[in-house]
């Protein structure tokens, strides 16, 4: 367990083939690294350099240590480190302390005081006068006056009142005259593509160990020409596993580094780096199963277990090493998650027969990044009637997808009156998601049209004085439509039946007239005659009385009666006794209003 004191001066740090981390400890100012051998790996070897190096400040006494090589990862260095291997950690609860070498500085084999501190971090107490370091820091290391005129820039600005009016005599202007103008011609103009643009994590004036947002210290790369393939947008659904596989035209040395990103090349972002055959996973990839694909020609990332976390907008490959430095970012980690519920409308809400209707299904996409939504078609099903599926192969007759790719449209034409009523639903569904939206409501077509042809049922032959009733019958249409009636003498009068009343020969008999009428159109009439019959009845009867003078002289009497249909005449006497045919002449006359004489 580390001291709660240098908790915040600590950090992971994964050494060699190890799928944990283990604690570094920075700003100590050791001449060099070193490492605890319990630290390393189960049956795993480190390079050994066949240096040994003499120092003083270890557990408060001089020794002798190896040096070898071991690949580290923590986010102030990454790549083969040269370490010395003490049998128990530096610190309690530390593995590894970070020494001048990760900043190329040289140690030197015989100091006084092999680590220091050039930062005070641990203020108050002071780690140099209370002993809270006494585990890594011997009392000459405490004493030494040569440390006197060392700055500590976490101190700068406070005067020790301790310190105050003291100085070195004995490094007074002093220099080494050993290193003076000197310069390492192995290093001249050589930079290290894994460093670039990393500040010395010692310096006056650094950030918080966190350093959000800096820039990966594997330094961005240029778009790679030798990229052939990417992975582009892949599809998932959560708990899927994914590949992400980069394809390079040039054959991958196991000099190259592999770095795997997400969004940005920052080292918040970074998910695995493969060095000299290891992989260590970090941040989102730590302790997930995380896995390097790799081949001769080919480089990728296994990401198991998709959540929606994991979908990004870009997915980076950066691969240093070898004379190369080259990155690319085409990779898109696209999460499938259920559409919203489907909406259907219609281009007509009110379409009359013989149009053309189209009906829209609109589905939106909840799947991330929000941004790739663009990149995805939604495909669209249909059912009508209790769920009846649409065939898009064999649809209905009169239906089709104008728009076959996505089925966005169903077109009905021409659309019939048997069409309305008919419940249409559909339902949304991204292209190559098994999610499928919530079915829009169903949507019932409202198909208006003209009445049918008219029919009257009702007597045709009546009598004078009863009463009648006629019934028109058709199909009404939609919106439904009204009865109308014509009478024969020019009335009208709405309604499925026409009752009339004390018929009269006058003013009833003729042709009457049906027919439906609604917002679309007039439909076609119907006409029924009505003849309404009559009871004879006299018109005038006979004089009372016909004088005649002379019996050789004739005489005629007249009287008119009238009755429909036509009737024949009799005379008889007033005692109902014939007249004699050879005496008597009848000459009867039919007048057209149906009066006779």
């Amino acid at each position: 367990m580390v001291d709660q004191r240098y908790k915040k001066y600590t950090g992971d740090v994964y050494i060699a083939q190890k799928p944990s981390a283990d604690l570094y400890l920075r700003d100590t100012e050791s001449i060099l690294s070193f490492l605890s051998r319990d630290a390393l790996p189960t049956g795993w070897s480190p390079q050994m350099t066949g240096t040994t190096v003499t120092v003083t400040g270890i557990h408060q006494s001089r020794g002798t240590y190896q040096l070898c090589k071991v690949p580290i990862v923590c986010d102030l260095y990454e790549g083969d480190l040269t370490v010395a291997l003490t049998n128990r950690p530096p610190l309690p609860g530390v593995a590894l302390v970070l020494g001048n070498d990760v900043d190329d500085e040289t140690y030197e084999e015989d100091m006084s005081c092999g680590i220091a501190t050039r930062r005070r971090v641990y203020d108050p107490p002071d780690p140099l006068k209370d002993g809270t370091l006494s585990g890594i820091f011997d009392e000459k290391c405490r004493e030494d006056p040569s440390r006197e005129d060392r700055e500590d820039p976490s101190r700068e600005g406070r005067e020790d009142p301790s310190r105050k009016g003291r100085e070195d005599p004995s490094r007074e202007g002093r220099e080494d005259p050993s290193r003076e103008g000197r310069e390492d011609p192995s290093r001249e103009g050589r930079e290290d593509p894994s460093r670039e643009g990393r500040e010395d994590p010692s310096r006056e004036g650094r950030e918080d160990p966190s350093r959000e947002g800096r820039e990966d210290p594997s330094k961005e790369g240029r778009e790679d020409p030798m990229i052939q393939s990417t992975p582009g947008l892949v599809k998932v659904h959560k708990g899927d596993d994914v590949d992400l596989i980069w394809t390079t035209t040039e054959e991958i040395t196991s000099a190259v580094t592999h770095h795997f990103y997400h969004t940005s090349s920052v080292v918040e972002n970074r998910l695995m780096i493969v060095q000299n055959g290891f992989t260590f996973p970090l941040n989102e990839c730590l302790d997930r199963g995380c896995q390097h694909l790799n081949g001769t020609h080919t480089s990728g990332i296994r990401i198991p277990g998709i959540s929606t976390s994991d979908a990004k907008s870009k997915y980076i490959i950066n691969l240093v090493g070898g004379g190369i430095n080259w990155q690319n970012g085409d990779a898109v980690i696209y999460v499938y998650e259920k559409p919203n519920k489907a909406q259907l409308t219609s281009n007509d809400d009110e379409p009359e027969e013989g149009d053309d209707v189209r009906l829209t299904c609109v589905s939106t996409s909840n799947s991330m990044p929000e941004g790739n939504r663009g990149d995805v078609t939604m495909t669209y099903k249909w059912t009508r009637n209790n769920d009846q599926d649409i065939d898009p192969n064999d649809p209905p007759d009169r239906h089709s997808f104008p728009e076959e790719a996505d089925r966005r449209v169903l077109k009905i034409s021409p659309v019939d009156r048997e069409d309305s009523n008919v419940n249409y639903k559909c339902i949304g569904q991204e292209e190559g998601s098994r999610l499928e939206s919530d079915a829009s409501d169903p949507y019932a077509l409202d198909v208006r049209y003209a009445p049918g042809a008219a029919s009257i049922q009702g007597d045709s032959n009546v009598v004078a004085g009863d009463d009648v009733t006629l019934t028109c019958s058709a199909d009404r249409g939609n919106p439904e439509g009204t009865y109308k009636w014509k009478k024969p003498n020019g009335g009208t009068q709405d309604g499925k039946n026409l009752n009339i009343e004390n018929l009269n020969v006058d003013d009833d008999e003729g042709d009457y007239e049906c027919y439906v009428e609604n917002d679309v159109a007039q439909g076609t009439s119907a006409t029924h005659t009505l003849t309404v019959n009559s009871v004879p009845g006299v018109e005038r009867d006979l004089d009372s009385e016909k004088s005649v003078v002379n019996t050789d002289d004739s005489f005629s009497v007249s009287c008119a009666f009238r009755a429909k249909p036509a009737v024949s005449v009799v005379w008889k006497r007033e005692d109902d006794s014939a007249l004699p045919s050879h005496i008597f002449s009848f000459s009867p006359s039919q007048q057209a209003d149906g009066k006779f004489t």
